[in-house]
């Protein structure tokens, strides 16, 4: 999923999502090759920060999920790593964990932000 934010200028930014469902028995090994990962595609052309969230719903049973959000700056730099280091970085996971894991991608356009403080408001009014 893609949600979106305001970068630090007003431009409208992508939020790119990864979903991960992870087998129990290695949730630990797992997180800690996923810092790295995380770290390593944080530095591609136009991506900002991920976050990284335990999402509330309930997964399959002996399962953990874990969502990332990443930030980008926009949609051209969101293009180029899907085309040309999305597969290299999923294929170092799938390497690596091989079945023990599932990942699912998604991307939102945003419809409109509501609630902002003031400040965020006058910008998005400017565009």
């Amino acid at each position: 999923m893609a949600t979106t934010y305001l970068n630090s200028i007003g431009e409208i930014m992508i939020v790119y999502e990864e979903n991960f469902f992870v087998d129990e028995d290695i949730k630990i090994e797992f997180a800690g090759f996923l810092t790295g990962y995380l770290e390593k595609i944080t530095k591609h052309k136009g991506f900002q920060y991920a976050a990284w969230f335990f999402p509330s719903d309930k997964v399959e049973s002996g399962k953990v999920c874990w969502t990332i959000h990443f930030s980008i700056d926009g949609l051209d730099s969101l293009k180029d790593y899907l085309n040309n280091a999305a597969s290299q970085n999923q294929g170092e996971l799938k390497a690596k964990f091989n079945d023990k894991f599932s990942l699912n991608t998604r991307t939102l356009n945003l419809l409109g932000i509501y609630g902002l403080p003031e400040n965020l408001n006058s910008l998005m009014e400017n565009k």
